[in-house]
């Protein structure tokens, strides 16, 4: 059994003066991740269950609904594979 441990990476970068796109498919380096888990404070254990905020529903908030329609309609290339597969291949 694992602990859920929460990181704020949304917030964490916006302090860091990056720029966050949750359309696109952006790498979050470990050293990144262990940067925001020092500036809030948290600590791993063996066994945690790692949760990562990235700001994806605020970002989708923020769309205008032309941007929001054209999102809808293109389905990323990192998950068509995934739904493309038979049923019986995943069991």
């Amino acid at each position: 059994m694992g602990r859920g441990v929460l990181l704020d990476y949304a917030s964490w970068a916006v302090s860091q003066g990056l720029t966050l796109s949750t359309h696109t498919t952006t790498p979050i380096p470990l050293s990144s991740l262990l940067a925001c888990a020092a500036a809030q404070e948290v600590t791993f254990k063996p066994a945690d269950i790692l949760f990562i905020r990235t700001g994806f529903i605020q970002n989708c908030v923020s769309l205008s609904g032309a941007e929001a329609a054209q999102y809808a309609a293109v389905v990323p290339a990192h998950a068509s594979t995934c739904s493309r597969l038979p049923l019986d291949s995943l069991l």
